[in-house]
């Protein structure tokens, strides 16, 4: 079980962590390989219907007519994200159990000291699948703020008395909403849901007056009329949601949180399975109809090598430890 044992302590872990990834792509092959001769199991560790699941599915359809074998989707909901990946992290490193998820990975070892893994020594980063523009600040159409100005005004004239939902602390979601919080000088209600797509429909029906959504889920919800952005994260504005200004624009410059999806296997399964995985889901991500769905969700497409998303994973867990601090976030 992983604890805290000092900055020296965790950026040796990770170059040991990246070290050790590297040895064991390089490996030697294995003989007759005949992999994969059975279903391979993709755990996502959040309820079905979110996110992972507008991209997940049909690139399980895609890689399992390459792969000979169906790649059947476990939707594993809990504790954002943690009970799901520590099945992976428990299960055989035989290349027949994945994992697809979120910016979690790296932003949960940052905010809880207390997961059954870990997230650097325990997987084997596989590809980084797509990156998103950012995460947009959603509210129900006839909510009576116009604007984002309109909002925080609205906060401070009553505070504590908005709310926001979020997927778990740690979730981008809840991240987000805690640094817009900071930098807007506004209080607002936590309310914690299992995943962004359970909190969605309550956003509608007032429930919850906002929260932070993927523009996976936010986009088509927008495009219904259903739900209204007031903002998104990130430098620039997501393609999918064009008329939807920047935070960065309305002047909250530290707003830059960007949310990503990619692939893992548990720590020991056999490289050349490792990059079979990786060169299919990357031929996957190229096919027009993934790019289509990639695109109009607000997404870009990546396809990274193990050794570039090693890379990306390790820097990302510095970027969540800074944040947790910047937040004033306590490990619990």
């Amino acid at each position: 079980m992983w604890r805290r044992r000092g900055e020296r302590s965790q950026s040796r872990r990770i170059a040991g962590a990246l070290l050790s990834i590297s040895l064991a792509l390089a490996a030697p092959p294995l003989a007759a390989e005949t992999y994969p001769e059975r279903p391979i199991r993709l755990i996502i560790p959040f309820a079905a219907g979110g996110p992972n699941d507008v991209i997940a599915r049909p690139l399980a359809d895609h890689m399992a007519q390459a792969l000979g074998q169906p790649v059947v989707i476990d939707n594993r909901p809990g504790a954002n994200g943690i009970l799901g990946t520590a099945v992976v992290a428990k299960s055989a490193p035989d290349g027949y159990t994945l994992l697809m998820t979120t910016g979690s990975f790296t932003a949960n070892p940052a905010v809880n000291a207390k997961t059954s893994y870990d997230a650097l020594a325990d997987f084997i980063p596989v590809t980084l699948l797509a990156q998103s523009f950012g995460i947009a600040l959603m509210v129900r159409p006839d909510f009576p703020a116009k604007s984002l100005v309109d909002l925080v005004d609205m906060a401070k004239r009553a505070p504590g008395t908005l709310s926001y939902a979020h997927s778990g602390v740690g979730n981008a979601n809840y991240v987000t909403a805690e640094l817009f919080q900071k930098l807007a000088g506004i209080e607002l209600i936590k309310v914690p849901y299992k995943g962004s797509s359970s909190f969605a429909p309550d956003i509608m029906s007032g429930q919850v007056t906002m929260g932070f959504l993927s523009a996976v889920i936010a986009t088509p919800n927008v495009k219904s009329g259903l739900l209204r952005a007031l903002a998104t994260t990130g430098s620039e504005r997501a393609p999918s949601l064009p008329d939807t200004p920047t935070f960065q624009e309305l002047g909250f410059k530290e707003m830059d949180v960007t949310g990503y999806f990619g692939l893992w296997f548990p720590t020991g399964t056999p490289p050349e399975r490792v990059r079979l995985i990786q060169r299919e889901a990357a031929k996957a991500l190229q096919a027009p109809t993934l790019q289509k769905i990639i695109a109009d969700s607000g997404l870009k497409a990546i396809g990274s090598t193990p050794e570039e998303f090693a890379r990306f994973v390790a820097r990302d867990f510095e970027w969540q430890k800074g944040m947790v601090k910047r937040i004033g976030l306590q490990p619990e």
